[in-house]
């Protein structure tokens, strides 16, 4: 019989990979290292370019998307750019992806109070219906919206090598042609545009987990409503307890994301003014001293020289009629301010200020919109009032002081500060009371079935609770890099606080060497002329205060907010101390083993010739005394990781639980210092100083540690993902499984860009005429490529049956063989996301896992090393119960192969033909190891997977 023609698609794991390196690593693999009985030798390599045609969704043929599928023009009423989208439209996206929404595929022309309704009160049970299939429902939805928002045909180059398979066992048979080709999807994966990586990530962990988490508790819930047949008052309780926190969970990751975020954002921006006013004024620019206003005056000319020159540039446009105007009134207001004399000039310069700042708060709050959607409405508004209180204060201050511009406006922005940081209160008021119905109605909604309900409410607790500790960690490290700049910006100037009163004990404690009025500094004119506002001034005017300084109350101010906020950040640092102890021993051990192996080949290749026949005997015993070692620690570093996955999800409720009881005690303590009603508030004060104790002596360092260690990762992200992937393949896995899922911006949709790709590629494969295709895919990849094949082998959003197979149009696909190692399925996307992966831990009779046939695929091999803290095992053996306990039970079933567990190998090794070609789906432990090193060339187990699939006849 001869050979079959057979073409290899090589698929990367995490998006930081270089180009054509997985190919090129799987043909060295397997021309070093051949199973018995096979040579490759690499013959020849060739570029080839292929068009990329956007990907046709998966829909009913009357719907929209149908039509769309076959050409019809993007619907008239998408938005592609924040800016497009309606404020009703953009509130209501904010609040519920439109997925969560019945009749998606066709969404009607609503009015906003319409949309905000149906984002309030959305019909869940419409969104899930019962004879579709959720994630494939998910990859049409992204394909429908990369379509609708301008998708265009691309492009994608990639390079074949040729490979020729010759038969060791019988020379005279001609040699079989194996072409590898490689899927490469890392430059689709990440955010592109001007925004730096840095900042990219850090917005995707602060505020993307969170978006995770509240989706998936919506996704969940829609599933359940669509399953629960019975209307008894059990089941009614779960319909209520699963109501209360969905609504809950959106309402907290809308407040974190357009609430607690943009209120720092002013912060931000208000420091940045701080450090503006220090660097213009007089006072601290000594080579300015004796120039009087000639800055102001600099500042006016410069401006009125730009908008000449922009209103010269404009001119000639006929497009642009209103932008000339406005450049020429720009132009007449500068040009006549040197005349305003020397009393009003320099308000032009904090104008500049102002509307410089104000251009950089729209130019981010537009490329956070598209991402987030309504962020730009609230942001926009928020420093609208802040630049209306600000300038209010300053106005007040001038009539009645008369005090100089500096100390007018410095005091204007601490004011302004302190009327945020009196929000942030009023947030952390609001979040407390929410926090106990959302924690309560979670732990009820849990209970209702099995795993599904634990692992998607565990999900949403991880989400927000990750999101929200790691944004105070967050901004309290960026407050502190700050201080010294703002200290010495505002130096020179006293303040009387507004809002927030001082204790009179703290300042003088703190202020001991100080006269009692400090060095008769301008002091503010107060815009809340309270009773304890109007004595404190008359005290002062007495001289017989103390007046603090604007230094003092910024830095009481930074110690009295991060005192409390620093126990939920060390509730994010005890965490990742929970995760490490996990994945540290894998990481370990995967750079053990990569020592072993330099060692033992540098060893054989060496030293083998030199020996004797009795020391290459005891070598030989040695080496299985030490297999079988290694074996014993592969078993034990798979259980102890095991373990603590089993253990992920309590861990995170005994973190959760702490955190609302130290998020109600926060809002509680915020709230008796704006109302007073705890009449003994002795208590609240001593934990508050202990906390501020420790925070400053224990706490900050773990926290700006943490907080060092993640900017390191991130900002060398590349370089640590390509030679040394082990300390940055966690947070590049939470990246790709962000990116996923990611549905902003709508015009860089990641998995619609990728499968579109990965289709053309199957399409050019299928037309070159192979007889087999054979996919090998890693980590992230092996998503892909399974969440691919799933959606290609679906009818009308339906789960495929075993009779569909991937089709491409009109191209007849081959029959494929797949291979994942490291493989995630399971272990991350079915344990964190299980209502959209319900099919990964299906009881399907012997087994609880998935079918080939579930992706459309002839044989299925996985492979993966006992330490992965990725993806490890796809099957294990199924019980009594309809559904599985645990992701993590890792009992096999009866099979062929002399398996005892998951984490032991063959035996023998390989197994029997005779065994393997009844097999569909066949699994091994590769032994002792983590996630990275697959495909290198001492990997004999990998290459005979690969060659077996190259090889194997139909089952």
């Amino acid at each position: 019989m001869e050979d079959p023609r057979v073409a290899v698609i090589a698929v990367h794991g995490v998006a930081d990979q270089a180009a054509g390196a997985t190919a090129q690593a799987i043909v060295e693999l397997l021309v070093s290292s051949p199973p018995a009985g096979a040579a490759y030798r690499a013959v020849s390599s060739a570029d080839v370019t292929m068009p990329v045609a956007p990907l046709a969704p998966r829909a009913p043929a009357s719907t929209r998307v149908a039509a769309t599928a076959h050409g019809a023009d993007p619907r008239c009423n998408a938005t592609p750019k924040g800016e497009d989208r309606s404020v009703g439209k953009a509130f209501a996206q904010s609040l519920r992806s439109d997925f969560h929404h019945a009749g998606w595929q066709a969404p009607p022309q609503a009015r906003p109070m319409q949309a905000v309704k149906a984002a309030l009160l959305p019909d869940v049970s419409q969104a899930c219906t019962s004879d579709t299939d959720r994630g494939i429902e998910v990859t049409s939805y992204l394909l429908t919206k990369h379509i609708d928002n301008g998708a265009r045909q691309e492009s994608y180059s990639t390079t074949r090598i040729e490979l020729s398979r010759g038969d060791t066992a019988d020379a005279a048979r001609p040699a079989s042609r194996v072409d590898v080709y490689e899927m490469y999807w890392a430059d689709l994966s990440r955010l592109s545009g001007a925004v730096p990586r840095i900042v990219s990530e850090l917005f995707t962990m602060v505020f993307r987990l969170s978006k995770l988490g509240r989706e998936t508790v919506e996704e969940m819930r829609g599933a359940l409503d669509v399953a629960r047949a019975t209307d008894a008052p059990r089941a009614r309780l779960y319909r209520q307890a699963w109501a209360c926190t969905s609504a809950l969970q959106s309402v907290l990751d809308w407040m974190l994301v357009n609430g607690l975020a943009l209120l720092f954002t002013q912060l931000a921006w208000l420091a940045i003014l701080f450090i503006a006013f220090g660097l213009v004024t007089n006072e601290v620019m000594p080579p300015m001293r004796d120039k009087g206003l000639d800055l102001h005056v600099s500042v006016a000319v410069a401006v009125a020289v730009a908008a000449a020159m922009r209103f010269l540039y404009s001119a000639g446009d006929r497009d642009d009629n209103a932008r000339g105007p406005i450049s020429f009134l720009v132009f007449a207001f500068a040009a006549s301010c040197p005349f305003w004399g020397p009393g009003l000039l320099p308000w032009f310069t904090v104008i500049v200020l102002l509307a410089i700042v104000t251009l950089l708060n729209e130019t981010v709050l537009r490329i956070a919109d598209d991402r987030f959607p309504f962020v730009h409405v609230v942001g926009r508004w928020m420093w609208i009032a802040t630049m209306t209180l600000m300038l209010a204060s300053a106005v007040l201050e001038y009539v009645g002081t008369g005090n100089g511009w500096r100390p007018l406006w410095v005091h204007a922005t601490m004011f302004v500060t302190e009327v945020v940081l009196f929000a942030v209160k009023w947030w952390w008021i609001v979040v407390g009371v929410l926090l106990l119905p959302w924690f309560v109605g979670g732990l009820v909604a849990a209970r209702e079935a099995g795993y599904a309900s634990r692992g998607s409410v565990a999900t949403g607790r991880l989400g927000f609770a990750l999101s929200l500790c790691m944004f105070i960690a967050v901004t309290m490290s960026t407050w502190a890099m700050l201080n010294g700049a703002l200290y010495w910006s505002v130096k020179g100037n006293g303040y009387t606080p507004c809002l927030f009163a001082i204790d009179a004990r703290t300042l003088t404690d703190t202020l001991p060497d100080q006269p009692a009025r400090v060095a008769r500094l301008p002091v503010n004119a107060c815009l809340v002329q309270s009773d304890a506002a109007a004595t404190a001034a008359a005290r002062w005017k007495a001289g017989s205060d103390t007046i603090p300084t604007a230094e003092f109350v910024l830095q009481n101010r930074y110690e009295r907010s991060t005192a409390l906020f620093s126990l939920l950040a060390v509730l994010l640092v005890g965490l990742l101390l929970y995760l490490a102890t996990m994945f540290v021993p894998s990481i370990l051990a995967e750079l053990k083993l990569l020592l072993n192996r330099t060692r033992d080949a540098f060893a054989r290749h060496v030293e083998g010739r030199a020996r004797s026949r009795a020391d290459r005997a005891a070598d030989s015993r040695a080496a299985d005394a030490a297999a079988q070692s290694r074996d014993v620690r592969a078993r034990e570093l798979g259980r102890w990781l095991t373990a603590g996955y089993r253990g992920l999800d309590p861990v995170v409720l005994a973190f959760t639980t702490l955190g609302a009881l130290m998020c109600a005690f926060i809002a509680a303590s915020f709230a008796d210092s704006l109302f007073g009603f705890m009449p003994d508030r002795q208590w609240f004060v001593a934990v508050e100083a202990a906390a501020s104790d420790a925070s400053q002596v224990l706490l900050k360092p773990l926290i700006f540690s943490a907080a060092g260690l993640g900017a390191a990762l991130t900002l060398f992200g590349g370089a640590l993902s390509r030679y040394l992937p082990a300390l940055r393949a966690p947070l590049d896995v939470a990246l790709d499984v962000d990116n996923h899922f990611r549905e902003f911006p709508r015009t860089n949709i990641a998995r619609a860009h990728i499968f579109s790709r990965y289709a053309a590629l199957l399409d050019h494969v299928a037309r070159q005429g192979y007889d087999r295709i054979v996919i090998v895919s890693h980590s992230q990849g092996t998503v892909i490529s399974t969440e691919l094949l799933r959606f290609l082998s679906s009818r009308h959003l339906r789960a495929p049956t075993p009779r569909d197979k991937p089709t491409l149009g009109t191209t007849k696909v081959p029959e494929i063989n797949l291979l994942t190692v490291g493989c995630p399925l399971r272990q991350l996307y079915a344990a964190r996301f299980p209502g959209l992966y319900a099919w990964v831990l299906a009881n399907n009779g012997a087994v609880f896992g998935p079918r080939a046939t579930d992706i459309g695929v002839q044989r299925w091999m996985n492979a993966f090393c006992s330490g992965d803290y990725v993806g490890r095992w796809l099957w294990s053996k199924a019980t009594p119960e309809t559904s599985l306990s645990h992701p993590m039970v890792n009992l096999v079933a009866q099979e062929p192969f002399g398996r005892q567990d998951v984490f032991t190998g063959f035996n023998p090794a390989p197994p029997a033909d005779l065994h393997l070609h009844v097999a569909r789906e066949v699994e091994v432990c590769l032994g002792l190891g983590a996630h990275t090193h697959y495909f290198e060339r001492d990997q004999a187990t990998v290459a005979w997977m690969i060659d077996y699939l190259i090889r194997a006849p139909r089952p």
